[in-house]
């Protein structure tokens, strides 16, 4: 199961815009750490992805202007100087709303807006129990508001704006994904590949270029889940598994993904509070020999585990696959927990590749997949070792390295970006860096030459849909103030 999405709230705000906007507020990063920098096949531009938009920049950091603005991610199709870009915008019709939603997603905000009518309905003249009424069971708070302004009467609206008035000028965000061509001063944005209103947590591009493993979150269940998009101008999107991690992988072939998932929905947390669940290592063949999307799926599940909704899968040329996985003997506890280790999986044989005392957080191999950089929680730092798990050298400690935001990258087979948190006075406020390591032991800052106001934004900044909803939040506040006066 994922966490909620957190968010920090204004005090001044009733309570029920408060349970309001802790479900309706998105993170980019509340389900997988983001990848904000990442690197061309040829190693040439670096996109790197900010609170104000996606720009570009250099081996040597040189780091252009803002290319393209309201941008979540960036992912190069590969040996291209191309990708796919994530980004937002806003609708305020349900006649806009509708046609983006599928049969169970419409359903289910058709529902919530009822519950809405009936909770203004029940507490007219009575706008503090409005305020005491569950919100936080509304999966699509905001949705159902556009749903209900569709066919409220005016006398309802007129009780609903009475306590909530912002609810007049509600607006849902929407997530899309566009093909981009990228240039080291220029972008150039082209036709939508995908619009919803499911958050995008990952791209997964084919090794050919043709399809697009895109990994979605759920609201109303709290979980990913992958579907199959192809890249050329026909075919429709295939759901691929539900209940999955966040990072699957392609095949060398283009042939099969790989992926991990919980065994369901409904089994107990192995742990109770600490969301622990059994879960599995599956492929899935979602391309026949002719490249063409296979009509029934099958997956094939190829080991257990525990499961982690962030923990990679990557699937190497040389045939193995490696992923992370707690080792739980029950009855235990959380403080008899092992840590997340990583494992190579190929034919019937499972190898330990890394266990530690700490978990293995993320991992990323080099283009050429002889080398790992590996991330390990707990203040275990950055290692860059050989794909067996030999020869691990430390770039950085748990206590200098910053986990989310700027995740390791390979820029080529022997350099390496990543995130660091400087050492600084104590009492004063963090300040971080890029760092371009070189395994010839050479490293530059990249981010000295970006300049205070994109480092700020780039590396300080890390919720990038959040501010996709200051303007509701600063409505509501501002709207909220006015009634309390």
């Amino acid at each position: 199961m994922l966490p909620k999405r957190p968010c920090r709230l204004r005090a001044a705000l009733p309570v029920v815009l408060s349970n309001l906007l802790l479900i309706a507020i998105v993170l980019f990063v509340s389900s997988c750490d983001g990848n904000y920098l990442v690197w061309s096949s040829d190693g040439k531009l670096g996109a790197v992805v900010g609170a104000k938009g996606l720009r570009v920049c250099d081996g040597e950091g040189t780091i252009s202007q803002v290319l393209v603005e309201k941008a979540g991610m960036f992912r190069w199709i590969p040996q291209e100087h191309q990708g796919l870009l994530v980004g937002y915008d806003y609708v305020n019709k349900w006649s806009d709303l509708k046609p983006l939603l599928t049969g169970a997603q419409e359903k289910q905000i058709t529902e919530e807006s009822l519950k809405l009518k009936h909770k203004i309905y029940a507490y007219h003249g009575e706008p503090k129990k409005f305020g005491e009424s569950n919100l936080r069971t509304f999966s699509y708070p905001l949705e159902a508001a556009l749903e209900m302004r569709a066919t409220a009467t005016p006398d309802l609206d007129k009780m609903a704006a009475h306590k909530w008035p912002s609810y007049l000028s509600v607006k849902v965000p929407i997530f899309y994904i566009k093909q981009t061509q990228v240039e080291a001063q220029s972008a150039r944005v082209g036709r939508v590949i995908d619009r919803g209103i499911d958050e995008v947590v990952e791209l997964r591009i084919s090794p050919n270029g043709k399809y697009l493993a895109c990994v979605k979150h759920e609201n109303a269940q709290e979980c990913n889940y992958v579907v199959v998009l192809p890249l050329g101008a026909s075919g429709r999107a295939t759901q691929l598994a539900y209940n999955t991690n966040c990072y699957p992988d392609w095949s060398a072939d283009s042939r099969t993904i790989y992926y991990s998932r919980a065994n369901n929905d409904t089994e107990p947390d192995l742990l109770k509070g600490h969301g622990v669940h059994e879960g599995g290592l599956f492929k899935v063949e979602a391309l026949d020999a002719s490249g063409k999307p296979v009509a029934t799926l099958k997956p094939a599940r190829l080991a257990n585990l525990i499961f982690d909704n962030r923990a990679p899968v990557r699937a190497l040329k040389d045939g193995r696959l490696l992923f992370v996985s707690r080792e739980i003997r029950l009855p235990g506890s959380v403080s008899a927990t092992p840590s997340a280790a990583l494992f190579s999986l190929e034919g019937n044989r499972v190898d330990t590749i890394i266990r530690r005392a700490e978990d293995v957080v993320y991992f990323e191999p080099n283009p050429e997949q002889d080398q790992l950089a590996v991330t390990l929680g707990g203040g275990g730092g950055l290692l860059v070792c050989k794909t067996s798990g030999a020869d691990p050298v430390e770039l950085c400690n748990g206590k200098d390295l910053r986990l989310s935001g700027l995740l390791p990258q390979w820029k080529t087979n022997q350099e390496l970006s990543y995130g660091t948190e400087l050492p600084a006075p104590k009492g004063s406020k963090p300040t971080y860096s890029v760092v371009l390591w070189s395994r010839s032991g050479a490293s530059k800052d990249l981010s000295k030459a970006w300049g205070k106001e994109a480092s700020s934004e780039i590396i300080i900044h890390r919720d990038i849909f959040q501010e996709a909803m200051t303007g509701v939040m600063e409505d509501m506040d501002r709207n909220a103030g006015k009634t309390s006066r």
